[in-house]
């Protein structure tokens, strides 16, 4: 499985990072695809001054692209709201060096539309601004879809806003140095009739601890209070537009929420109605530009992933190891932690270790002693560590670790993302060991021992769905703390629900470490997971297709390499066409 994701992680240094979204984010009705079309194309180069060429290459050594767009079709830019604009190229060959491996091609805005497929020429080509509109990157080679593109919409918009009905894209070499083979030039424009509002994500914050209030990194913050609206995932600090109209609105924030509130563009004014500014879900009218405000406290906060189920699962034999760090935003107790148990929900271990740089060097501290789970059923399972008064520092990460008491069992899920920070033990002799494992757990600490805390109640979905009202059952958590015995019994409200689970089940965790003992009984959705492939435990299908994919693309690296010794020009590595 080492195996498996290291080729994966050399496949993705090969692979360019793929433009997937346009750069603007709108909500609304469905947009319009609009009239437009390239006109005609035309290449130039620095080696042929007076050359008439074909649009071919785009070349560190001085190839140019121009391309010219009909715009003629489009309604005035005062009356729609431009959301979409792509202009692509279909790869004929690629080849390229820079910093870190890494090259790129770009785009340039040209207010010059005089010029002609039929006569232009490196010499009497007009002027491009030499600010970039956009880039397309690659990694060592190219290895991937044979299309590339650039968003183009500030272009569009410059052109259409000077009374202009046609626009010049030049392309040219961006970083690095190499040779690009690009032919088969289009467009696509997309928009919305206006009136179309501008709406800012802006949150606020309470419950900071004032001597960190002021260090907090901004960007860990942005991904705290991330909200939805409509089907649209958005981070705090991001802006997105709107046709006037009523939308879903929810909180998908990993912290405490205390409510919604609003701003127009004037003190005072709002732009639109929030049917329920207390409740997480609820829904938003916009009516005008302004602000859209949720407002997050820090006495709690969810660290660890943020899917709410797995794409795969792991497991390792009995004795073996995983640790993943997690790094604390303020200062604050560890109080709940879950972990996704995917198959074969049998007993194991947790346990949460101290801060250490680097787990293959150092042995890390105990904060906690060894935690029994055992588990009845697939699903989340929820352990309670407020009685082990865990604190923890800001910025100072620990690590949660699992240890297997069977071989395999259970399987845990597991999720995409980052491996910086993730280990596992899986020879004793060796020791901590990096690991391309990322299991799917999550944590809640809080800057009190007193807070109420839970995790939000996001059911796991099957393929049957079903429309039901339940009411969730009544919860207890009995803690016992010897010697005293003291016991302390806590009854969470029955709630109704309407949710798309085919069942619910419940599981009840025993965990046990000196000197408490912990149970707990808390609701769990169940949900059917990834299937293996049978022929080797532990590797599934897709592994199998990493493994299959990187071979192809490490034995095209070595062609390449041995190309660009034989020749002082490299080779350009040919793509296959597009599947029909």
């Amino acid at each position: 499985m080492k195996l498996t994701l290291a080729v994966l992680v050399l496949v993705l240094a090969l692979t360019p990072p793929a433009v997937v979204e346009a750069r603007k984010t709108y909500i609304g009705p469905a947009t319009i695809k609009a009239d437009v079309s390239v006109v005609e194309s035309a290449g130039v180069d620095s080696s042929q001054p007076d050359a008439i060429l074909p649009a071919s290459a785009a070349d560190s050594d001085g190839e140019y692209i121009f391309v010219k767009i009909d715009l003629s079709k489009l309604p005035p830019i005062d009356e729609i709201f431009i959301t979409y604009t792509y202009l692509g190229f279909h790869i004929d060959s690629w080849s390229g060096s820079g910093v870190g491996g890494y090259a790129s091609v770009a785009t340039h805005f040209c207010g010059d539309n005089s010029w002609s497929a039929s006569t232009l020429t490196w010499n009497n080509k007009p002027d491009h601004r030499k600010n970039v509109t956009d880039t397309w990157g690659f990694a060592f080679f190219y290895y991937g879809s044979p299309n590339l593109g650039f968003w183009i919409d500030e272009d569009v918009e410059e052109a259409l806003r000077s009374g202009s009905k046609t626009l010049t894209e030049v392309v040219t070499w961006g970083s690095g140095s190499g040779h690009a083979g690009l032919s088969s030039p289009s467009i696509r424009i997309e928009y919305a009739k206006r009136p179309v509002c501008k709406v800012d994500v802006e949150a606020r914050y309470y419950d900071l601890p004032e001597a960190e209030a002021s260090e907090i990194d901004t960007d860990k913050m942005s991904k705290v209070a991330s909200i939805k609206v409509s089907d649209t995932t958005l981070l705090n600090e991001e802006t997105f537009y709107a046709s006037p109209g009523t939308y879903g609105l929810q909180f998908t924030g990993r912290c405490k929420f205390l409510g919604w509130a609003q701003e127009g563009l004037s003190v005072g004014d709002t732009f639109g109605i929030i049917s329920d500014p207390s409740q997480i879900s609820t829904q938003v009218k916009v009516l005008s530009d302004g602000k859209l405000i949720p407002r997050c406290s820090f006495a709690w906060l969810i660290y660890g992933d943020t899917d709410e189920k797995p794409y795969s699962d792991m497991g390792l034999n009995a004795t073996q190891k995983y640790a993943e760090m997690l790094e604390p935003l303020i200062s604050g107790y560890l109080r709940l932690l879950r972990i996704y148990i995917s198959k074969e929900p049998v007993p194991f271990l947790v346990q949460v270790l101290g801060m250490t740089d680097d787990l293959r060097k150092t042995s890390p501290t105990e904060i906690s002693a060894p935690i029994k789970v055992t588990p009845t059923s697939i699903g989340w399972v929820e352990l309670d560590l407020t009685p082990q008064n865990i604190k923890l520092d800001k910025d100072k990460p620990f690590y949660v670790s699992v240890t297997w008491l069977s071989d395999q069992k259970p399987k845990f899920g597991k999720v995409s993302g980052g491996y910086e920070g993730i280990y596992s033990v899986t020879n004793a002799t060796e020791g901590w060991q990096t690991s391309y494992d990322n299991m799917l757990i999550q944590v809640i600490a809080s800057t009190s021992l007193d807070e109420p805390v839970k995790f939000p109640v996001q059911p796991i979905t099957t393929t049957t769905t079903t429309k039901i009202t339940t009411t969730k059952p009544t919860t207890t958590r009995i803690i016992t703390t010897p010697p005293t015995s003291t016991t302390k019994t806590q009854t969470l409200p029955t709630t109704t629900l309407e949710t798309t689970v085919t069942h619910k089940e419940t599981f009840t965790t025993k965990t046990t470490s000196y000197p408490v003992e912990t149970t707990a009984t808390v609701p769990l959705s169940t949900t059917s997971t990834t299937t293996s492939t049978g022929l080797i435990p532990g590797i599934d299908v897709l592994d199998i297709l990493v493994i299959l994919v990187g071979v192809i693309v490490v034995a095209v690296g070595v062609e390449l390499l041995i190309r660009r010794r034989r020749k002082a020009k490299p080779t350009p590595f040919v793509l296959p066409p597009p599947p029909i």
